[in-house]
């Protein structure tokens, strides 16, 4: 008889969180993507504002990244990504945006939107909202400055104040359904991702951290490969964990995933390789991971090498 699947939960958000779910959908694995529904920049801020929808972004992201490989599901994920070009009303949209906010407008709510969109792309997994409701991602700056939205946070230039603390207003508790998928995974991967605007977001929530403490999963956290220059500058893998367990609220990480070595960027990038300060990064959590899993580029992670090195852990 065949092993149980490993019932799996990815945190995150932006192009971390595909990433993730891309690399683990060839393993025996149960997948399910708690996303961030507070993204305002591109696409997603234009229709928030023009239709009053939920943010789509990361849920469109996710949903394309589980979706069947058959066609014509394949075909219609490929579509999925399509950002129109040009200067008129479509410019900048993407099919799955416009399909979620139709779906939306047809169904009456985000869960059924995305379950209808889950259907048409036959995904194999579930992609849940962390909350039902809008807010708004703000960042306190260290200056005493507030920032409001996340499209600002993720932009703030190179010489600004740093980031002191982010926050949603209004406070929106978390969905349901994310909060039973948390207390029955048996494995919980937070990132990689922007960590102010697309990991951070979801521990917000209220709940999602007590959930975590109350999971029996393992948890692992993702560093990023690259820093971001601005709201991460300088960063090295213990600042960004314990960034994490700032927010979670918690003393120590089941285990943290830093990439090594770092990979040369061009002097013409704007980001730089997070360095790994290995005995900081072993003081707080359980278990460290240190592998080669940075792309060819040097920006990204390598799914192949990025699945084989998760379904280890999943089955450690």
């Amino acid at each position: 008889m065949a092993s149980p699947r490993v019932k799996v939960v990815v945190l995150g958000g932006g192009t971390g969180c595909p990433t993730v779910l891309r690399a683990l959908r060839l393993y025996a694995v149960d997948l399910t993507a708690i996303v961030t529904t507070f993204d305002s920049g591109g696409s997603t801020g234009r229709l928030r504002e023009e239709l009053g929808v939920p943010a789509f972004g990361d849920l469109r992201r996710c949903l394309g990244a589980l979706a069947s490989p058959d066609e014509p599901h394949a075909m219609l994920a490929n579509l999925w990504e399509h950002r129109f070009p040009g200067d008129g009303s479509l410019a900048g949209h993407t099919l799955g945006n416009l399909a979620l906010a139709a779906l939306y407008q047809k169904h009456g709510g985000l869960e059924a939107a995305i379950e209808s969109a889950s259907s048409l792309l036959n995904v194999q997994g579930s992609v849940l909202p962390v909350a039902l409701h809008q807010a708004t991602l703000c960042a306190r700056l260290q200056d005493g400055t507030t920032i409001r939205s996340e499209e600002r946070i993720d932009h703030l230039p190179d010489n600004s104040s740093p980031v002191a603390d982010i926050f949603l207003d209004p406070p929106v508790g978390i969905n349901p359904r994310a909060l039973k998928a948390l207390l029955e995974a048996q494995v919980i991967i937070l990132g990689p991702g922007d960590l102010y605007t697309s990991v951070l977001p979801n521990v917000l929530v209220q709940g999602l951290s007590e959930a975590i403490t109350a999971s029996p999963a393992q948890s692992l956290y993702i560093c990023n490969v690259t820093n971001r220059m601005g709201p991460t500058t300088g960063f090295t893998a213990s600042k960004y964990a314990r960034e994490v367990l700032r927010y979670l609220k918690a003393t120590s990480l089941g285990a943290i995933l830093v990439n090594q070595p770092a990979i040369p960027l061009p002097a013409t990038t704007s980001e730089e390789a997070v360095p790994l300060d290995r005995e900081a990064c072993q003081a707080l959590a359980r278990t460290l991971l240190v592998a080669d899993i940075a792309a060819a580029d040097g920006h990204r992670h390598d799914e192949r090498r990025l699945g084989k090195i998760l379904w280890q852990f999943c089955t450690g």
